[in-house]
């Protein structure tokens, strides 16, 4: 029976053993599980964190981009405000002297109404001139008929 005492113990021995391996078995499965979970996570960081620094340098990118088209906005904006100034200005220059000469045409259109005025008066005037020397010619012209047939009869008389 002692035998079978230290068969029995080297049997206990052996299922303790048993036990004891397949709970480290189990522990070293469930490591293992956790192990692969754990790496898993960690290249799901590893490559959200590339895609985050990526993410960050286009959004720098874009900002840097962003900003100088702003920039450039703004200069084009003030440079173009800057024209429109300066054409208001040319604009008002001009507008200035076109009021300047229509003045000075309104002028000279009031002087050559005064002169055709004066001009229309100074032909009528030369009309009823023309006219008077035209009834005047024809009073003489007559005169003269009389006078060249009195001559002409004081000659029959005479040498009659």
């Amino acid at each position: 029976m002692a035998f079978d005492a230290i068969e029995l113990l080297n049997a206990f021995d052996i299922i303790k053993n048993e036990t004891l391996y397949s709970q480290r078995l189990q522990k070293l499965a469930d490591a293992q599980a956790e192990l692969s979970t754990s790496e898993y996570i960690v290249a799901t960081v590893e490559i959200a964190t590339a895609r985050l620094d990526e993410a960050n340098r286009l959004l720098d990118q874009y900002r840097k981009k962003m900003q100088e088209l702003d920039s450039e906005i703004e200069a084009t904006r003030t440079k173009r405000f800057a024209d429109i100034v300066n054409l208001e200005q040319a604009l008002d220059v001009r507008k200035k002297e076109l009021d300047k000469l229509t003045s000075q045409l309104n002028i000279q259109r009031q002087d050559l109404k005064q002169e055709q005025l004066k001009l229309e008066k100074d032909q009528k005037a030369l009309q009823h001139s023309i006219n008077d020397y035209d009834q005047r010619r024809l009073d003489v012209n007559k005169k003269e008929g009389n006078f060249m047939m009195k001559l002409e009869q004081l000659r029959k008389i005479i040498e009659g």
